[in-house]
């Protein structure tokens, strides 16, 4: 990155320092690269929707905005395999590696065979949770849309008296909210039209209150009126112990995390002071989801770090900077580490307290970009002169991050607006930095990650996926 790196970094050494000692010296080649290209359209880049890693640190998973879903081998630096119609707002891999979960709002939940390149649905909505606290109750009926219409297509072991059946029409809700059992002829609203996610989210409340639901059945004249139960939950299963191994989803302003293993909901936690547009992450040891965004009525961005296990916030701070693009945890998960247009900074999960950052370029370099039209070739099977233009926001700063990730040797990677890649680490108690060069990018690093080991990493650029095999020797001082 042809910038300049401005360091008041004691406390940030030491956190980097720590991450490097008692790891094994690299084995993998000294430097290697490949590209692949993951999707056979010319056109605009497609955006990342969803990401994993397994956790052996062989296999990435990404889903697009296309509903395509990629599976890459990072190890063979090759495309192993691509699937259509799997469009996630998450994904995650089982701790084994050869299995995937895929969650989103339409594609309902899904398992990925790897080896054997098969798929099934499991049984469940991603927005099943419906209380304003995720973790305490749940409904246990789900829906599918069809044709505009809301569908009963799951009926749990509470629902056994018949009122219900699958196939049944909802047409009308009425929140109810009431701690005791009691038809209400108030508040009644209409559920045609309605999503599956809307009407979940509608449908919140505490444990143990009760709702009205109205449905239609096919050959039957007089609608079915029934009174339904909020249910207390209980954890659907143990909370996973790698990143690898979680996915987190967005409802409403909470959040629900699926194991990769079980592929049901392990954890929740709802925003307490946030809004749910912002970035987040999973630590590395599976305990804690950090999340930065604006405060509630206030222009400020604030960082809250939640515990999985009770969905509390453990500690918070308000970020100096107003321009939070990447979180990610340091390796030891006792830092959050923010990245913003000009500088990462780390918040002390413990103090509760901002440490020194790192600063990419000088104070008030940083620009606020412009927007700019591009024109690229329609593809597709298209005729040769046929383009298409789409409008992207270029820096003219090269120091501008769009991305970065920390390996668990304590080495940072960061991905440019202007689509240069750079390596900082610690050697000697001095910061060193290595250049991957702008020529390999040549366009906004979309995505920066290191594998779970650390011997690869993987930046998405330009509709194409930049695979690097990194050695301890290229990593060392001149």
């Amino acid at each position: 990155m042809t910038c300049r790196i401005f360091f008041s970094s004691v406390a940030f050494s030491l956190l980097m320092t720590a991450a490097l000692s008692g790891q094994n010296t690299e084995t993998s080649p000294d430097f290697s690269h490949e590209t692949v290209r993951l999707f056979d359209s010319q056109s605009k880049p497609e955006e990342i929707l969803a990401h994993a890693l397994s956790p052996n640190g062989r296999l990435l998973a990404i889903s697009v905005g296309s509903g395509n879903l990629a599976i890459v081998d990072l190890d063979e630096m090759k495309l192993k395999a691509r699937y259509g119609s799997m469009k996630f707002s998450a994904v995650a891999f089982a701790n084994d590696s050869n299995h995937l979960v895929g969650i989103g709002g339409f594609t309902g939940i899904k398992r990925i065979d790897i080896q054997n390149g098969t798929w099934s649905k499991v049984d469940g909505s991603p927005w099943i949770s419906v209380s304003s606290e995720p973790s305490t109750s749940y409904l246990d009926l789900d829906f599918k849309e069809s044709n505009g219409k809301l569908i009963v297509s799951v009926l749990g072991p509470t629902l056994t008296d018949g009122d219900i059946r699958i196939g049944d029409e909802l047409v009308a809700y009425n929140r109810g909210l009431k701690p005791v059992r009691r038809d209400d002829s108030r508040g009644w609203a209409s559920a045609l039209g309605k999503s599956r996610r809307d009407l979940f989210l509608k449908l919140r409340g505490r444990a143990n209150t009760w709702m009205q639901l109205r449905f239609e059945r096919k050959n039957q004249a007089e609608p079915i009126e029934v009174c339904l139960k909020r249910h207390a939950r209980t954890k659907a299963s143990p909370l996973p112990t790698t990143e690898g191994g979680v996915a987190f989803v967005e409802i409403g302003r909470a959040f629900a995390f699926f194991s990769g293993d079980s592929a049901t909901e392990c954890s929740a936690v709802m925003l307490r002071d946030l809004l749910v547009n912002g970035t987040g992450a999973v630590s590395p040891n599976g305990m804690l989801f950090g999340w930065v965004s604006k405060v509630q009525g206030s222009r400020e961005f604030c960082a809250e770090v939640y515990e999985l296990k009770d969905g509390q916030v453990i500690a918070s701070g308000i970020l100096d900077s107003n321009s939070p693009q990447s979180v990610r945890f340091s390796p030891n998960s006792k830092f959050l580490m923010v990245g913003t247009r000009d500088s990462v900074e780390a918040f002390d999960i413990k103090s509760g307290s901002w440490r020194d950052k790192i600063a990419l370029v000088g104070p008030g370099e940083a620009d606020d970009g412009r927007i700019v039209k591009r024109k690229i070739p329609l593809g597709m099977g298209g005729l040769p002169g046929l383009r298409t233009s789409y409008s992207e926001k270029v820096y003219s700063k090269t120091a501008s991050l769009s991305d970065f990730d920390v390996s668990s040797q304590g080495v940072m990677a960061i991905g440019s607006e202007a689509g240069e890649l750079s390596l900082l680490y610690m050697r000697n108690k001095q910061w060193q930095r290595r250049e991957l060069g702008e020529r390999i990018l040549k366009s906004k690093a979309q995505l920066v990650r290191f594998s779970p080991t650390g011997h690869r990493l993987v930046a998405y650029a330009g509709g194409n996926l930049h695979i690097f095999s990194i050695g301890q020797k290229f990593l060392s001082p001149n």
